[in-house]
């Protein structure tokens, strides 16, 4: 059986996250422990460890073929070989580097406690399942501007270490980690500005995330505080939604948080009089559209470095895109780009 989480809530995106998880997750029990790195038999840390290099080497030279063979009979036979290999593909071809942080064995049964380093906490839960030999590997890389994290799922089965799951995210974006978000959140609560808290809060439940089985504390915590948090009026309505600005209407297909060397605001929109190929057309419309925005929520400039409008071509993945720099205003006019792709 496997799972596929998008980083997402209706339309409302923050970029980053694709997993796939085979197995049932059973209940807590006593008994359950969890060991990690050093604390491990080194002959006993090579078999996994060395699967997930070769994982991660096949899926990089593109060799898909042999990725698959990887893993674990229960993965492959609800993932076809072909889906695999058109998602497998992102895993870690972003990444400049890609180093193994850590390396856990749960064992007993049941959720677990197991440490870990980094930014955003020292623990994380992870699941033992009775009767079987376990590993979970933690990768940990960069691009420019974010961090990044790979989770592997590993089980001993006939002797022969397979995945049984993995799972890539985004763990820093802007040199931001879920902490600094889910602060700059609180900090936008006290002012009374919902939709940068909303936005902030969100985004910090995906930096956290790590996946079903590498659930870091830091990730409940973010939950949990998103969930105190009003719902902003443009996102009570799954979008696409209609919103009002400056009694404008305006349709919006989808609203992302990206970054260049600070947060990014990017929003979808589309407009049926639009014929997809008038470009002073779109950008008259974006300006009109970032304008209505900053009008209503002039308080966007407080978190977010730019503002992007990016009117979707009728029917197409291509979209004209505005960027108004909170900083400086407009930049030129840019060429068409594709437009992301819904969650």
């Amino acid at each position: 059986m496997r799972a596929v989480l998008i980083a997402g809530a209706a339309a409302v995106v923050a970029a980053g996250a694709y997993a796939v998880w085979s197995g049932v997750v059973p209940l807590p029990a006593s008994g359950a422990s969890c060991a990690r790195d050093d604390d491990l038999d080194a002959a006993w840390r090579k078999g996994p460890e060395t699967r997930g290099e070769e994982f991660i080497a096949a899926v990089s030279a593109g060799d898909m073929a042999g990725a698959y063979a990887q893993l674990s009979a229960a993965t492959r036979a609800g993932w076809p070989e072909a889906e695999f290999a058109a998602t497998a593909s992102t895993l870690v071809s972003q990444l400049a580097d890609l180093k193994l942080q850590h390396t856990h064995r749960p064992r007993g049964e049941g959720e677990v406690s197991c440490a870990v380093d980094g930014p955003d906490g020292k623990t994380a839960s992870m699941t033992a399942k009775p009767g079987q030999t376990q590993s979970h590997l933690l990768y940990t890389g960069k691009t420019s501007d974010n961090g990044w994290a790979v989770t592997l799922s590993l089980a001993e089965n006939d002797g022969r270490w397979e995945v049984e799951g993995f799972f890539r995210s985004m763990t820093s974006m802007a040199g931001l980690y879920a902490r600094d978000l889910m602060k700059m959140s609180a900090d936008e609560a006290a002012k009374g500005h919902s939709f940068n808290a909303y936005l902030l809060a969100l985004t910090a439940t995906y930096r956290a995330d790590r996946g079903d089985d590498f659930r870091l504390g830091v990730k409940a915590e973010a939950d949990a505080a998103l969930a105190k948090l009003p719902v902003p009026v443009e996102f009570v309505t799954a979008l696409p939604a209609v919103w009002t600005m400056e009694g404008t209407k305006f349709v919006v297909d989808q609203v992302t948080v990206m970054n260049e060397a600070k947060l990014a605001l990017v929003m979808v929109h589309a407009d049926p009089a639009w014929d997809g190929k008038d470009q002073d057309g779109a950008e008259t419309r974006n300006h009109r559209f970032i304008d209505a925005f900053l009008k209503t929520h002039p308080e966007a400039k407080d978190v977010f470095g730019t503002i992007v409008a990016r009117m979707q071509w009728p029917g197409q993945t291509e979209a004209w895109s505005t960027v108004y720099d909170t900083a400086t205003g407009y930049r030129e006019q840019v060429a068409p780009e594709t437009a992301p792709p819904p969650p």
